[in-house]
């Protein structure tokens, strides 16, 4: 399961005419597709079925290019337990179609607007597809398959925590959705492998509403846990989109130190964080990381 997120380096901001721009574009046809099928009123219970529930759809590809693919393949994971996540969350569902709507990314990319679409591709690693919907929102992001199936395999304790524990800081999921396509052109998309699928999640964007500068991935380990050079500053010379790291985080600051009107609003805060490591614990999860951002 995935923290909210981080951004390494030896990344680009994605343009048209590019495959990764034609995946985004059909994920979000086929996510507007499908959320049109939902009614706005949820089962008061969802059984059994609702969480592994796989609907597929094929339509044709879409792309900003002259090369053309004939058909894909869009499969949405649990529709119905994704949208009791965000009725949880108080998102309406015709905000959240407006959001997430293809209509979205080609305003932003003819309008010149590119930092929506973010890929990161990096040597001896599948590369990770970010996009931020033009309202910041929410993020789709691209993740290996297994790590898709360990958060399918969970679903449903993730969704009775998230109900029961209405505080959690646990990341917010808000759908899931596998994409398969054909001919490719010879100029292949990183992270993208023969058969051409591609995993991916919708989450929160969890700075969404605030200015932030630094930022810091904690995994709670030294271990290759260091993105800052020697020498190298916190705050100048460098993008500070791109989380820093543990070590970073123990060289330049060591601890978290919390207002008093943050105690205040939460004073269960130790209790929140405790019943979250306990859903991590019994679902024997261990790649997960805390998002600790600088608010300036």
């Amino acid at each position: 399961m995935h923290s909210n997120s981080e951004l390494g380096g030896g990344g680009q901001y994605v343009k048209m005419d590019s495959d990764s721009y034609d995946v985004i574009l059909n994920v979000l046809v086929g996510v507007k597709r499908s959320l049109s099928d939902l009614t706005d009123v949820l089962p008061k219970k969802l059984d059994d079925y609702q969480y592994v529930k796989k609907l597929t759809m094929e339509s044709d590809w879409i792309t900003s290019r002259a090369q053309r693919r004939s058909t894909y393949k869009f499969t949405d994971y649990a529709p119905l337990a994704f949208q009791k996540i965000r009725h949880l969350n108080k998102i309406n569902e015709n905000d959240y179609i407006k959001s997430m709507g293809p209509e979205q990314i080609i305003n932003s990319l003819w309008s010149n607007n590119t930092e929506t679409l973010y890929e990161l591709c990096s040597s001896g690693k599948s590369g990770a597809l970010f996009y931020y919907t033009k309202d910041k929102q929410y993020m789709l992001k691209s993740i290996a398959g297994r790590e898709f199936k360990k958060l399918f395999a969970v679903l449903k304790d993730y969704v009775q925590h998230l109900s029961d524990n209405p505080d959690s800081l646990m990341t917010k999921f808000y759908g899931m959705y596998r994409l398969e396509w054909q001919n490719p052109s010879a100029t292949q998309t990183c992270g993208f492998a023969k058969p051409y699928v591609c995993h991916l999640i919708v989450m929160e964007n969890l700075f969404r509403a605030l200015d932030v500068g630094i930022r810091f991935d904690l995994k709670g380990s030294k271990a290759a846990r260091t993105r800052l050079k020697e020498g190298e500053s916190v705050y100048t010379g460098r993008d500070t989109k791109v989380s820093l790291k543990d070590n970073d985080f123990r060289e330049h600051f060591g601890k978290i130190q919390f207002e008093e009107k943050f105690k205040q609003d939460m004073p269960d805060f130790h209790i929140v964080i405790r019943r979250d490591v306990d859903f991590l614990t019994r679902n024997n999860l261990i790649d997960y990381s805390f998002l600790v951002g600088e608010v300036v």
